[in-house]
């Protein structure tokens, strides 16, 4: 998100789950909050969209987060950038921006989520945070034999990883 504010934008919005829903959500929430804090830029909560729904791993969940994207947009007209932090939040995400009229790469910016596997299709390439889906897969299987191997269920732990930044042509500067 820095990377956007470096571009000149100040009215970014994020489309996300509630931080209620999962530890996820809430970091997710949290960067976006501690990024505008470290710039010392004010968030807008008008420009927080934060959508619960059911079940997210639905197909009517993924229809009604993108219809709820594109009122969002049509609320904010004055929003240049969007940060979609999920994979299907980006699916949902770009088809709001579609169906509000907005041209992402033109007037209106997008960083999104572990796209790398469409992000050839898209026009434009997005920008988008990349996962080390490797490393997560090798840390959950040492974990599962960990599991496995003990008597007494082990406390839960956060193991972090760092993501990078995959550069596309959906950011511009304002």
């Amino acid at each position: 998100m820095g990377l956007l504010i470096e571009h000149g934008h100040r009215n970014i919005g994020l489309l996300s789950a509630p931080k209620i829903t999962s530890w996820n959500a809430r970091e997710r929430e949290e960067g976006y909050r501690r990024v505008f804090a470290d710039y010392h830029l004010p968030v807008q909560e008008r420009l927080l969209c934060l959508y619960g729904g059911s079940n997210n791993n639905s197909d009517a969940w993924l229809s009604d987060l993108s219809a709820r994207g594109g009122e969002f947009l049509r609320r904010n007209p004055d929003m240049t950038a969007l940060v979609l932090p999920g994979y299907r939040l980006t699916l949902a995400g770009l088809s709001a921006a579609r169906a509000a009229g907005r041209t992402v790469g033109k007037d209106l910016s997008v960083i999104g989520f572990d796209c790398a596997e469409i992000n050839g299709v898209l026009q434009p390439p997005l920008t988008y945070v990349a996962l080390p889906a490797e490393k997560m897969a090798k840390y959950a299987v040492d974990l599962l034999i960990e599991s496995l191997r003990r008597t007494m269920p082990g406390a839960p732990r956060i193991i972090l990883v760092k993501a990078t930044l995959v550069a596309g042509e959906s950011l511009v500067s304002v």
